[in-house]
């Protein structure tokens, strides 16, 4: 591992000289006893914490729970170290179980629990375990070599000072990306907040209603194919392709065998809309409108093509109705459940009442509305931007204090 120059008074020294390593226990001895256990799984690795340990009872314990950890123990996931899964023991997980895919770093007299956490989330830490896996099918590392990394290590007052100047520093950051996730949550909303206020406007009391069956000439569901073919194919819509924003994805397009007479019956053309008629409940209901000018496309059987009366209806008006809908979760009650899925009823769809101002009307509600998610787009992109920046500042500040010069 590379070593850097330290300031004086400052050493490098094993991870394993300076921790201890953590006692084993079977839960399975006392099969009725109830203990609490964490895995990797239950490590958040951007914040750097438990967020679940599960309480099982002993008989049921995994063949590896069996290590022990205690208040302010360090864990350092050992399968895939490039992610750095790391957290530090609380009080209320003292004497409790982990998996032997941890590294358990007890500190001893001459290193701070909180010192040698700030260690582990470091690039240099990262970098050191990381380099060890290079070339392997199976990306992980053993606790002995966790234990191998060098660490520099200056006297107590002097981990005591940067630990606490590390917490302080990374609180501030914590507090700029809170405030610019709530910007982004914000942007996020501008447009859902648009709809409800035409949908729920005075105005909007006023005008008629027409049941969807009314006011569109077709609901077509698409059709199933599982097989993926090379350029031979022809593209296909899924449900994935249906973004929560409302707008067609294309990312993650795929190409299926079609017949002429599938895709005479299922193209899609520019101003068909696309409704997710299959999903799981929360995702049910999803809805876009397709505006793809070139190329050939068909769609699933999870999803419906549905063509407007043009006169009565315009295409990108109903869209927008069906997001707040999708937004107010509407579809979730009128959708036939099984395990994992929901499919809305076709009837029911057809059957719910739209609010129908004049056509010149609806065509504003739409030309505003993409005006409002022109806005949105860019103050989410600023935000964005914003805490990728703030997300580059935690490892610039640990890379200063373990070189002696925060």
């Amino acid at each position: 591992m590379n070593q850097y120059p330290l300031p004086d008074g400052w050493r490098w020294a094993k991870l394993g000289d300076v921790c201890t390593k953590a006692e084993k226990r079977d839960p399975r001895n006392t099969p009725d006893v109830t203990f609490k256990y964490v895995d990797i799984s239950g490590i958040d690795n951007r914040r750097k914490k438990i967020i679940d340990a599960r309480s099982i009872l002993g008989r049921d314990a995994p063949s590896r729970a069996r290590q022990v950890v205690r208040t302010n123990d360090t864990i350092v996931a050992t399968t895939r170290p490039n992610l750095n899964a790391v957290a530090l023991i609380s009080s209320d997980l003292d004497n409790e179980i982990c998996s032997t895919g941890f590294s358990v770093l007890r500190t001893t007299e001459i290193i701070l629990p909180s010192y040698l956490f700030s260690f582990v989330q470091t690039q240099h830490f990262i970098d050191a375990i990381t380099d060890q896996v290079k070339g392997m099918l199976y990306p992980a590392v053993t606790d002995k070599q966790v234990r191998e990394v060098l660490i520099p290590l200056p006297p107590l007052p002097e981990q005591r000072r940067i630990a606490a100047k590390i917490q302080e520093l990374i609180q501030e950051v914590d507090r700029g990306r809170a405030a610019c996730e709530k910007q982004l949550e914000a942007a996020k909303a501008l447009p859902a907040g648009y709809l409800r206020e035409i949908f729920e406007s005075e105005e909007a009391k006023n005008w008629q209603k027409k049941k969807i069956g009314e006011v569109i000439r077709e609901a077509l569901p698409g059709f199933a194919c599982g097989r993926r073919a090379g350029v031979e194919g022809v593209f296909q819509l899924r449900m994935n392709n249906i973004s929560s924003e409302g707008r067609i994805d294309l990312s993650s397009l795929i190409k299926v065998p079609a017949t002429q007479k599938q895709i005479d019956k299922y193209l899609l053309l520019p101003g068909d809309v696309i409704f997710n008629n299959t999903n799981s409940t929360e995702l049910v209901g999803k809805s876009a409108l397709f505006n793809e000018e070139e190329g050939v496309y068909v769609y699933s059987n999870h999803l419906t093509r549905l063509r407007t009366v043009s006169t009565l209806l315009s295409s990108g008006y109903l869209t927008l109705w069906l997001h707040l809908l999708w937004v107010r979760r509407v579809f979730e009650s009128i959708c036939n459940r099984w395990i994992g899925q929901a499919a809305v009823q076709r009837d029911k769809l057809l059957n719910l009442e739209i609010p129908l101002p004049p056509l010149p009307k609806q065509k504003r509600v739409v030309s505003e509305m993409q005006k409002r998610m022109t806005i949105s787009e860019h103050l989410k992109s600023v935000a964005l931007i914003k805490i990728n920046s703030l997300d580059a500042i935690p490892q610039a500040i640990l890379k200063r204090a373990f070189r002696g010069e925060l």
